[in-house]
């Protein structure tokens, strides 16, 4: 099975495991859960659900990872393309005219234009960085897995505060435990979500044109 397949089960998973698994997942994750939140008084689990996988933590991070790099990749595109179109405008209003022979002015506009030409150096440099992060997300998303038991997943939902006083909340963590319960990290749903959206916008879009457009609003999220 293809690991984007088998990660994006993991927002779907129904199971039904041992008693004593669940416990010894709950109290991971609520030692996990406590342990990061500014106000761990307020803490109360709501529900613990538990199924075997053959996904680590480590292979969840690398996903984690290829996201964070394309977002910050992404911003850096966004800017050199903000940066070529100004440029350019300037360029476009330094160009001389019949009516201005004035040396200055071919000053200007030689000027403008080596700045212009730095500019969309810049964007096509940006461009085949955002793009060869793509590439490697691909690659790896078409990657087989090993089809063994490597751990747990462990989804466990909570409430808890977020400021002093303050309202209740729920929440969701994802995490991902060895064979025998001994240790356990992972994300929170959200980001769980928001990683396999964006891959799945990546292996399934196959115009560049189309999937710099589809990825512009993620660099707000990432």
């Amino acid at each position: 099975m293809k690991r984007i397949i088998l990660i994006g089960l993991m927002a779907v998973m129904l199971c039904s495991c041992a008693e004593s698994n669940e416990k010894k997942a709950e109290k991971m994750a609520a030692e996990l859960v406590k342990v990061n939140l500014a106000y761990p008084d307020s803490y109360e689990a709501i529900e613990t659900t538990i199924d075997s996988t053959q996904v680590t933590f480590n292979d969840v991070k690398t996903m984690v990872d290829m996201v964070a790099e394309l977002g910050k990749l992404i911003k850096e595109f966004q800017l050199c393309e903000s940066n070529e179109s100004s440029k350019k405008l300037s360029m476009d209003i330094d160009r001389p005219v019949w009516y201005d022979p004035s040396p200055y002015k071919y000053e200007d506009y030689n000027k403008s234009k080596a700045e212009w030409e730095a500019a969309v150096e810049r964007l096509k440099n940006a461009r085949l960085k955002l793009f060869s992060k793509i590439g490697d997300m691909k690659e790896w998303s078409a990657g087989e897995y090993k089809n063994e038991f490597l751990g747990w997943i462990i989804v466990h939902r909570y409430w808890a505060a977020y400021t002093e006083g303050g309202e209740l909340k729920v929440d969701d963590i994802v995490l991902f435990s060895d064979p025998e319960f001994t240790s356990c990290n992972g994300y929170t749903s959200r980001t769980m979500q928001l990683v396999y959206d964006v891959f799945e916008l990546v292996k399934e879009t196959e115009s560049e044109e189309e999937l710099i457009e589809r990825l512009r609003p993620y660099s707000y999220l990432i």
